[in-house]
C-alpha cells in the first residue's frame, strides 16, 4: 500500500497532528479553540449574507495597488473586501 518508510511516516505523523488539534479544539482555553471557534462563527455569519452567494454580482475595485478590494452586491446589500497585498502595514487616512 506504501511505496516506502517515508510516506507511511508522513501519515502518521498527519494522523497524530489530527487527533492533537482535535483533542486541542475542544479545550475552550487552548490556542487552536480561541482561534479555531471565531473563524466559524465568522463562516457561519458570512453565509447568512445575501451579497456573499456564488451567484451575487461582484466588481474588483482598483483604488490602490497596495489593496486588493472587492464589491460584491444584490439587491439590497452591498459588501466591501478590503485586503492589504503588500509587505508592510498601510492605513489609508
Amino acid at each position: 500500500m506504501y511505496k516506502n518508510i517515508e510516506t507511511r511516516q508522513q501519515i502518521l505523523i498527519l494522523i497524530d497532528r489530527i487527533g492533537n488539534f482535535t483533542k486541542n479544539k475542544q479545550n475552550p482555553e487552548s490556542f487552536r479553540s480561541r482561534v479555531f471557534y471565531p473563524y466559524i462563527d465568522l463562516i457561519k455569519t458570512r453565509k447568512k449574507q445575501p451579497a456573499f452567494h456564488p451567484k451575487a454580482a461582484f466588481e474588483i475595485l482598483e483604488i490602490d495597488p497596495r489593496i486588493f478590494a472587492i464589491k460584491r452586491h444584490v439587491e439590497d446589500q452591498t459588501v466591501y473586501a478590503l485586503t492589504n497585498i503588500c509587505a508592510y502595514q498601510y492605513l489609508s487616512r
